[in-house]
């Protein structure tokens, strides 16, 4: 088997960057292996979609966040030869959280003692979506997140805290067409709306706590408009995955487990996948049950 690590530059730099070229090589003497720096989102795609081209069995390692996991499965999703993996040096790492996480994964074990698994994945459109996507509030904070850490000396974690004021103080609400599987609609405005196929987003949440990766299920929660006050005795609950279980909460969102689901507006509305916010005036999203190998640290 090769191994093809492909890295988004953005995501590591300077010193950062031979250190971990470096560990990369030691562990991967005497194998067959490939070190790629991407110009672009469109450059790591192309080079992963030639590489599996060649028919033999190959590892491709995402190097980066959960932007880069999402365009390396895209294009692997295609052919069975291939497994995904990742090194995760990106900013949320959310996706290997249902794997261990970013320490157990920047150990490097799982190049030569990895176990694999087989993972669902959403189909979204055109797109291919590893892990969440997001629509109202969290996709909001992402979007000026992304605005504000283009500012000179403006830090990630500044960066977001000053996102997350904002939207709290404007709070914003969504009013989407949802159409679910069984037919039933719902039409009236929500504060956020996640579609998830792994448990975690924003760096940590484990908003979507029931999810499994390989149940062939998406797991959709839709939360209604809400106080502020109201909105701050979820956050505990949300981010610890307390939120969807708990009965006293229940009549503050809708909660399914679909294998698709449809959303629309006559208006372009924003859209978040894994990390990636694009719009939109239709999204039809279906869940595409163990379409991918992955390769993730063994379970301690």
């Amino acid at each position: 088997m090769k191994h093809l690590f492909i890295f988004n530059p953005r995501s590591l730099s300077g010193r950062k960057r031979k250190a971990l070229v470096t560990r990369i090589s030691e562990k991967c003497k005497g194998l067959e292996y490939e070190i790629y720096f991407s110009a672009s989102a469109e450059d790591a795609q192309d080079k992963t979609r030639k590489a599996c081209q060649t028919g033999e069995e190959l590892c491709v390692y995402a190097g980066g966040g959960d932007g880069t996991i999402r365009q390396i499965a895209e294009a692997l999703y295609p052919y069975p030869n291939a497994v995904l993996s990742a090194i995760p040096v990106g900013t949320g790492n959310d996706f290997v959280r249902n794997f261990g996480g970013k320490k157990a994964f920047l150990k490097l074990e799982h190049i030569t003692d990895g176990e694999e698994h087989t993972i669902d994945l959403i189909q979204v459109g055109d797109k291919i979506c590893a892990n969440m996507i997001n629509i109202g509030f969290d996709e909001s904070v992402v979007s000026r997140l992304d605005k504000l850490r283009s500012l000179p000396l403006m830090g990630r974690s500044v960066a977001y805290t000053i996102a997350l004021v904002i939207q709290l103080f404007e709070f914003p609400k969504e009013q989407l067409h949802i159409t679910y599987a069984d037919g039933s609609t719902y039409e009236k405005p929500f504060l956020l709306t996640f579609i998830a196929n792994g448990k975690y987003c924003g760096g940590g949440y484990k908003s979507a706590s029931e999810a499994q990766l390989d149940d062939g299920l998406l797991d959709m929660m839709t939360v209604y408009p809400l106080s502020r006050l109201s909105f701050f005795s979820l956050v505990g609950g949300y981010k610890n995955g307390t939120l969807i279980t708990d009965p006293n909460h229940a009549h503050l969102f809708r909660f399914c487990k679909t294998d698709t689901v449809t959303l629309e507006k006559d208006t372009p509305f924003n859209v978040c996948i894994d990390g990636e916010v694009f719009s939109t005036n239709q999204l039809n999203v279906k869940a595409l049950p163990r379409a991918l190998r992955f390769r993730a640290p063994k379970e301690e």
